[in-house]
Formats: structure tokens, C-alpha cells, sequence
């Protein structure tokens, strides 16, 4: 009689659960489809490559880099000056330098090499920001993930709870075994609590970055998402900015060593002066010279420490080339690591856990399994779940560095 009465409860229990869920499902999805848009991984990324301040601030170097090859034929101001060479009237005299005109070229090489080298910085600071976006995302879609089973979880425990109750007061079972189900659903239902809290300060990291106040859903990756995403060519093209900073900090370097190196030529030097009386010939009023580089240390100074810097720039693009290998290295790896994780849960994992799932479903109904076996085995079942989201969220984020090392925006 008792299991005859379990059974009779268990079926109430799975037929009030579906019609909850599935009411839930349906009017959740209206709700939402009607108050919220979803957006796209990449509707998301463009939105903050568009608003976020640190893209503006490196868009706002290469507009001052470029204005300031504007500059490059920079003259010394003009010395303006009076004297009185006779004694009995003051002269007007004017004094411009130039220097010598391959310091000038020079100068505009150094200039936009220093502005093509802040576009790449501009591009570099957009891959990282993808990068960011998109490791947030999948710290959003994860905790999504796992909010959704444990929403379900704590559905159906709650209904288990009130059953075991009706069933102790009714002197069906004992005391043990209500008090298990009741700590298995507070448990449970203090998880879900916590993933509530966390899926929304996950949101609110994504809205943060991208700068979109309707985004307060994210979706979680489909299998056949994720199948592509894993089947699709996992080839490193090297176009990482990254790598093009260090190679254009090293070309800048060198434009200076050449600049330093022509200013050592010498300079010209002309202007005008009435050194004699008023009515002098105009002719011999202007005068011309050049100007020598005497003191040969502060140029020596400026050509080393160039040189100097030059170096520095050279290892440091060998540096930067050694830990890209690197990177690329520990990616590959672990994409093909998680890849073959997540190719068990869906060829194995998931299916063992949901046919476990409903066989234990099945006997339960039938009254030949009691709470407590039944709710250990939903948790098992649970872990199998919360195992393929972290399987799903670890290779999300790995192909998220992988797509920054292939200079994806």
C-alpha cells in the first residue's frame, strides 16, 4: 500500500513539475522576447569597440600622432632684434636658423613612423578589449548555464519536499528520510540563490564593457554551436597586433638613430641687419652663415643612447615573439584538451546522465526507489550537468584567447 502510494504521488509530482516548468518556459520566453532583445557575440563586441573610453583614447593618439607630422619642418623661432651701429639711429635686424634640410626628412620619417605605430596600438587595445568581451561573456553564459539546471533542480526538490512531508505526516516514511529531502532542496535552493546573484553581476561585467543598458540576458552556447566552433580551422594566422607593436617600436627606434646621426650636420643660418650708415646699399644689409656642431658630446650622447634604446627594442620584439610561441602553444593545447572534453559530454556524457536521469525518474514512479536513493542520483546526475558547463565555459575561454592570438576583433 505504501508504494502503491508513493507511486500515485510520484506521478502528481512529475505531472505538476512539467506543467510548471513548461508554463514557466512559455511565459519566461514571452516576457522576454517582448521586454529585451538578444544580442550576439558580436553585436556585443561591436558596441564596445564603438563606446568604450579606451578605444577613444588610443583613437585620439593616432589623431594627435598624425597632426604632429605637421610638424616636421619645425623651424626655431625667429630672433627679432635692434641696434645702433653708428650711434645715431636704431636698425631693425632679423635672425632665422635652419637646420640642415635631411634633419627635416628625417624628422617626418620619425613622425609617422611614430603614428603608424599608434594605429597599431589602436588595434591591439580592440583585440584585447574583444578579448575581455568575450572571456566575460562566457563567464555570463556559464553562469547562465548552470542558474538554468539549477532551476530545475530546485523545482523539483521543492515539490519532493512537500511530498515527502505529506507522506512523514501520513507515517509513510520516517523522519530521516523527510529531513534528507528537506536538506537536499535547502542546500540546492541556496545554490540557486547564489547563481542568481552571480549570473547578474556577470550581465552587469558584459552591459558594463559593451555599454548596452537593455542587455539582462545573455544566451548559452547550443550544441551545434559549440560542434561548429570545435570543427571550424583552428589555424594561427600571425596577424596579432600585438606582435606588430614590437615590430614597429623597433622601426621607430631606428628612424631615430638617423635623426640623432643628421643632426650632427651642419646648419644654416641667415637674416638681416643695417650694420652701417642709413643710406647704405640694401644689399649689404643681409648676412648668411651656417651653424658648426661644436660640442660633439651632447650629440655623441643623443646618437648612443638611441642606439641604445634601439636595442632595447630589438629584444624586446624577441621577447614579445618568444612568449607569442609560447601563447600560441598553450592554446593549441588546450583547445584540443576541452575540445576532447566536450566531444565525451556529447557523445557520452549526456546521454548516460539523461537516460540514468529518466531511469531513475522511472523507478521512483514505480515505487521501487525511495527519496533518498533518488535524490542521490539526481545529484549525480546534477554534477554530470554542472561538469559539461564547465567543460563548455573552460573552452569558451580558451577560444577566446585563441581568437585574440589570431588577431580577431
Amino acid at each position: 500500500m505504501s508504494n502503491r502510494r508513493m507511486s500515485i504521488d510520484a506521478l502528481a509530482y512529475f505531472e505538476a513539475v512539467r506543467a510548471t516548468c513548461t508554463l514557466f518556459i512559455l511565459l519566461f520566453a514571452s516576457f522576454m522576447s517582448y521586454a529585451q532583445r538578444m544580442y550576439s557575440e558580436e553585436e556585443i563586441i561591436a558596441e564596445a569597440l564603438r563606446v568604450h573610453p579606451v578605444i577613444q583614447t588610443y583613437s585620439w593618439n593616432v589623431e594627435s600622432k598624425s597632426q604632429l607630422e605637421k610638424t616636421a619642418f619645425s623651424l626655431p623661432a625667429p630672433a627679432i632684434s635692434t641696434q645702433s651701429p653708428t650711434g645715431e639711429f636704431y636698425a631693425l635686424g632679423i635672425n632665422q636658423n635652419i637646420d640642415f634640410p635631411g634633419v627635416y626628412i628625417r624628422q617626418r620619417n620619425v613622425l609617422q613612423a611614430e603614428t603608424d605605430m599608434a594605429r597599431s596600438q589602436l588595434q591591439l587595445t580592440k583585440q584585447q578589449l574583444a578579448w575581455e568581451v568575450r572571456t566575460a561573456l562566457a563567464d555570463a553564459q556559464y553562469t547562465a548555464t548552470q542558474l538554468s539546471f539549477l532551476f530545475e533542480q530546485d523545482s523539483l526538490l521543492r515539490f519532493l519536499r512537500d511530498a515527502a512531508k505529506r507522506q512523514f505526516d501520513a507515517g509513510e516514511i520516517d523522519f530521516l528520510e523527510k529531513a534528507f529531502v528537506e536538506l537536499q532542496f535547502g542546500e540546492v535552493h541556496q545554490k540557486l540563490i547564489t547563481a542568481q546573484n552571480e549570473s547578474l553581476a556577470a550581465i552587469q561585467k558584459v552591459r558594463y564593457l559593451c555599454g548596452l543598458n537593455d542587455l539582462n540576458k545573455v544566451s548559452v552556447f547550443t550544441r551545434d554551436e559549440l560542434l561548429s566552433a570545435m570543427l571550424s580551422d583552428s589555424t594561427i594566422n600571425v596577424s596579432n597586433a600585438y606582435l606588430d607593436v614590437a615590430k614597429k617600436e623597433v622601426l621607430v627606434a631606428d628612424k631615430m638613430i638617423k635623426l640623432e646621426r643628421m643632426k650632427v650636420m651642419p646648419g644654416f643660418q641667415f637674416g638681416y641687419l643695417n650694420q652701417t650708415e642709413r643710406n647704405s646699399s640694401f644689399t649689404y644689409r643681409w648676412q648668411a652663415g651656417i651653424t658648426i656642431p661644436l660640442w660633439w658630446w651632447q650629440y655623441g650622447g643623443r646618437i648612443k643612447a638611441s642606439e641604445a634604446n634601439a636595442k632595447r627594442a630589438a629584444q624586446n620584439e624577441l621577447a614579445v615573439i618568444k612568449s607569442f610561441e609560447n601563447s600560441k602553444l598553450d592554446v593549441m593545447s588546450q583547445l584540443n584538451s576541452e575540445s576532447q572534453r566536450l566531444n565525451y559530454y556529447f557523445t557520452t556524457g549526456l546521454k548516460e546522465a539523461a537516460a540514468l536521469e529518466e531511469a531513475s525518474h522511472r523507478f521512483f514512479e514505480a515505487g521501487e526507489r525511495n527519496y533518498t536513493t533518488h535524490l542521490r542520483t539526481m545529484n549525480d546526475v546534477l554534477q554530470v550537468k554542472f561538469g559539461y558547463a564547465d567543460a563548455v565555459f573552460a573552452y569558451s575561454k580558451a577560444l577566446a584567447q585563441f581568437k585574440f592570438i589570431n588577431g580577431s576583433n
